[in-house]
């Protein structure tokens, strides 16, 4: 089993509010479709805002999701990078 961890960045001309009911209503049900074992998504959203101040950043612009995912192999990963580009304008993954 591996591990693939995804960021995701958001299109600016949308709010965080609008970004995470994306990814929690159209995102969520897509992934857990496909062969992933698990899925985990964070956002930075609205709930997180009392806590803001205390987010490390080490790059400009700010990522706002985190997507987890674990699959038998990282080969059958196209699929569901295709579904991750079809919500943010940047995604960045790591094995």
């Amino acid at each position: 089993m591996e591990k693939l961890i995804y960021l995701l960045w958001k299109d600016d001309r949308r709010s965080r509010a609008e970004f995470s009911q994306r990814l929690h209503a159209d995102l969520a049900p897509q992934l857990n479709s496909t062969e992933a074992l698990g899925v985990q998504i964070n956002v930075v959203d609205e709930a997180i805002r009392p806590a803001e101040h205390m987010l490390i950043e080490n790059s400009k612009p700010r990522y706002y999701a985190m997507v987890s995912l674990w699959l038998e192999t990282a080969i059958s990963r196209q699929g569901i990078e295709e579904l991750l580009w079809s919500v943010a304008t940047r995604v960045t993954g790591y094995l």
